[in-house]
């Protein structure tokens, strides 16, 4: 019986043998999808070293990441910025010891709307990673950006975002999300949460909803790993990880043309899952069990395409 994430992330185990990459799927830029940005209200500009503040947030702004107009960058200039003022940030990871911005859009760049969904300049979102649940009383919260930002999603209305358009809406299960997927909040700063200093969302969407891969995980006796205890409840022994590689702009759009991104996900399953929520684009995908004390892994590549399923199959060997 198959374990079902059907509402997120990027991330499965296969081993396929000459299976073609898929040109549609490397094609696509995933520009948009898979960018870590924040656009909300400046808190705080420190000159030296250059640094913003944003949610809280320390990020460094050296180097020359400030968009005032079209292609014209800058370094950062606090006397630019006042408290309040809507930015909007590019970063370059949410793994590293520090937040680094690639970007800095200032209000007036021609960009700076982008975020805004429907003409509103002062709305606040944040997309980035998915990496994790956190639960206070009757209260539920994600964790982003390698732990700093907590969210509380408890009555934010949940989307699902076709590969090539906006949400359709489609019911999302919270627990379901899986390290690595992207998500867009869109946050209400005026609401109070129950879990200490978290955020208030109003909307949650999973990026590339409908990219599916269903995951058959076979053992080195070739039946289906369905791994489960006395009680007949599920034991997730079974980690499975996959690296993305995903065709992006380069770092200032407009120039450079195309360059690559890698991605990284990760999730635990009692044996065969289906897994939602992954950009296009081709990598390779490492499964791992150990019972027992015995360590069995398969290996191999994937290629996801856009808005539909692919079947894949994983068999395990014994390492060593």
């Amino acid at each position: 019986m198959k374990h079902a994430l059907s509402a997120v992330v990027g991330v499965v185990a296969v081993v396929l043998a000459g299976f073609p990459a898929a040109q549609c799927a490397w094609a696509d830029d995933e520009s948009d999808e898979v960018e870590i940005k924040i656009r909300a209200p400046l808190d705080d500009c420190i000159p030296s070293p250059p640094t913003i503040v944003v949610l809280g947030l320390m990020i460094d702004a050296g180097g020359d990441v400030v968009q005032v107009g079209e292609d014209a960058t800058g370094p950062l200039d606090c006397t630019q910025l006042a408290p309040n003022e809507v930015v909007k940030v590019e970063l370059a990871s949410d793994t590293t010891v520090s937040l680094k911005a690639t970007k800095i859009e200032l209000r007036g760049s021609d960009e700076d709307d982008e975020a805004g969904d429907g003409g509103d300049e002062n709305v606040v979102k944040v997309q980035a990673p998915f990496e994790g649940l956190t639960t206070v009383g009757a209260s539920t919260g994600i964790i982003l950006l390698g732990g700093r930002l907590t969210i509380d999603v408890t009555h934010a209305v949940l989307e699902g975002e076709d590969d090539e358009s906006d949400g359709d809406e489609q019911p999302i299960d919270l627990t379901t999300l899986m390290n690595g997927t992207f998500v867009e909040v869109t946050l209400d700063l005026m609401l109070t949460s129950d879990i200490p200093g978290a955020f208030v969302a109003t909307t949650l969407e999973v990026k590339n909803f409908t990219n599916h891969v269903d995951v058959e995980v076979l053992g080195p006796d070739g039946e289906v790993v369905d791994d489960r205890d006395a009680a007949g409840n599920p034991v997730n022994d079974v980690r499975v990880e996959l690296t993305e590689t995903v065709k992006v702009h380069g770092a200032r759009r407009g120039r450079g043309g195309r360059s690559k991104r890698v991605l990284h996900f990760h999730t635990r399953s009692n044996g065969s899952v289906v897994l939602s929520g992954l950009p296009t684009g081709h990598g390779k995908v490492r499964a791992t069990r150990v019972v027992g004390g015995s360590t069995m892994t398969g290996e191999g590549r994937v290629v996801v395409g856009p808005n539909g399923t692919r079947h894949r199959r994983v068999v395990l060997h014994h390492a060593g």
